[in-house]
């Protein structure tokens, strides 16, 4: 009698699927990462994903089907690009934008701040949050947005300003351009979403529509054309798009059928990245909610892509300081993932010093979620108001709604939000003697920061990066302060000459900067 060869399709299904497990898990056994540059998923080890067997018929591709993301976990890390300082600047000047017409228009038309609120239905308020005290950064952009929209569309008065200041934006040497045909209050409509990935094209169109204040087009070109070298050092820069940001591109990409054979998402931010990263959950979230099954993780590196930013800005000269903006920036986060859906976590990772993280958190930021509890007992039960939109907390001691209790949960363990190092435990008033002082005296809302701030001040803990040590990234944030600063030093016209003194002295430091870090001789920058 004749034997018939065997074949895949005459073993038993359940047989032919541990092959197809095995197969699949070929060179892949860390998973799946994703190439930005290509903007498909590769192995671990960079190569591409071998699906051969899958091309052998139709019957085992059907098998197959969506079998390497249901097994694999994905893999999302930051994305260096020169594209994404660019587009910092552009969204944090929209953002600021928004503030900016609010702050400017509102003494010119409104009596009082309230009269904002005048002719909004309860639903309309709370809409706008008006309701609610401020919590989460990209909601309050969202909200100043629609604030703007119920003004505009009740006072001809804030119309005209807004259109005004949106004019000047697209005003030439010559003066205004009377031809340019535009829509006011377009720039409220415009998909600036902060995790999106931009193309050139789509860049320059958000810029158009951003209102530009005359003052600010020098000293827009004044900063992309002061330090040409170094921002051209692509990866050695450092400015990112999020890991964040990259996993909502490619799951967008992908088809649907795809995106629900997605299991697990470990999105790492490994370094510091572009427009507010912190914001770059809200995305992830719809996601998450649309497809229960896929699990995301997103990890933070506390060091490179929270505190990162303790070298910056007003931080860097004064490494005693840094420690006292410590919980701000970890209350960014906790705030922006405070609403996630149960397929959802976010893990601060303390990288390489789990063990430096731990004191910095009981010593920082537990002292101030205590402080911020005391503060709003004393600021709702004394001779204060209740929080409203337009007057709540100090921003310091204030870290954003239900702060300390989203952090009592994470030392808990009983959040979605969590850390691979002890996160501390709460401090109570008897260990901050401080506090009675200031309740005694029924203080001021500034007594209360003074106090809060005195109590912070003192030697930061050794051996802890970025409070005793430099890094090539403090000293190239110091010169985008410095940068910063050209702002005071405007000739009669208006703009900044590359041959002003304080500009000469940046592009020296510059070329210092990238001879000591990167290697690269000055003649060449």
């Amino acid at each position: 009698m004749e034997r018939v060869p065997a074949t895949l399709l005459s073993i038993p299904r359940e047989v032919r699927d541990m092959i197809y497990r095995e197969f699949l898990l070929i060179d892949a056994e860390d998973g799946y990462v994703y190439n930005p540059d290509t903007g498909k998923l590769q192995t671990a080890g960079r190569q591409p994903i071998e699906l051969t067997l899958m091309y052998t018929c139709r019957q085992i591709a059907a098998e197959m089907s969506g079998a390497a993301l249901r097994l694999h976990t994905v893999n999302f890390t930051t994305i260096p690009s020169r594209r994404a300082w660019k587009w910092d600047y552009i969204i944090t000047r929209q953002w600021k934008s928004l503030q900016s017409i609010l702050s400017f228009v509102l003494p010119w038309t409104c009596k009082r701040p309230t009269d904002t609120l005048t002719g909004m239905t309860s639903e309309e308020r709370a809409l706008c949050g008006a309701n609610e005290p401020f919590q989460s950064l990209f909601t309050h952009q969202q909200t100043l947005r629609r604030i703007i929209r119920h003004l505009a569309a009740t006072n001809d008065d804030i119309e005209s300003f807004v259109s005004t200041a949106y004019l000047t934006g697209s005003w030439t040497a010559d003066g205004p351009n009377d031809s340019y045909d535009h829509d006011p209050l377009r720039f409220l409509s415009v998909g600036t979403d902060p995790w999106s990935i931009p193309t050139n094209e789509e860049m320059n169109c958000t810029l158009v529509n951003t209102p530009t204040l005359m003052h600010e087009i020098d000293l827009t070109r004044a900063t992309f054309d002061l330090l040409p070298a170094i921002a051209s050092l692509d990866a050695n820069i450092p400015c990112r798009f999020s890991a964040g940001a990259a996993a909502i591109s490619w799951l967008n990409s992908i088809s649907s059928n795809a995106r629900e054979n997605v299991r697990k998402i470990v999105v790492h931010e490994d370094q510091a990245s572009a427009v507010y990263p912190e914001t770059h959950t809200q995305g992830l979230i719809p996601l998450c909610e649309k497809y229960p099954l896929m699990k995301v993780e997103r990890r933070v590196d506390l060091w490179s892509a929270v505190w990162w930013k303790l070298g910056s800005r007003h931080f860097d000269h004064d490494k005693r300081s840094r420690g006292q903006h410590a919980t701000k920036l970890v209350a960014n986060w906790v705030n922006e993932a405070s609403s996630c859906p149960p397929n959802f976590a976010l893990v601060f990772d303390g990288g390489m010093w789990p063990n430096k993280a731990a004191p910095i958190f009981q010593m920082y930021v537990q002292r101030d979620a205590a402080w911020q509890v005391t503060f709003e007992k004393a600021f709702k039960e004394g001779s204060k108001d209740s929080f409203d939109a337009f007057r709540s907390p100090p921003k310091e001691p204030y870290f954003g709604k239900n702060f300390p209790a989203l952090l009592r949960a994470i030392s808990d363990k009983s959040s979605h939000i969590r850390c691979n190092f002890d996160a501390g435990t709460t401090w109570t008033e008897a260990q901050m003697p401080e506090i009675r002082d200031v309740l005694k005296e029924n203080a001021t809302d500034i007594r209360w920061l003074e106090t809060w701030r005195n109590t912070r001040k003192g030697n930061p803990p050794s051996n802890v990066p970025f409070f005793d040590t430099d890094t090539p990234e403090d000293e190239l944030r110091h010169l985008y302060l410095r940068m910063s600063e050209i702002r005071d030093e405007f000739d009669e016209n208006g703009s900044v000459s590359p041959n002003q003194p304080s500009v000469k002295s940046i592009r020296m430091e510059a070329e210092t900067w990238a001879a000591e870090w990167l290697g690269i001789p000055k003649n060449e920058v």
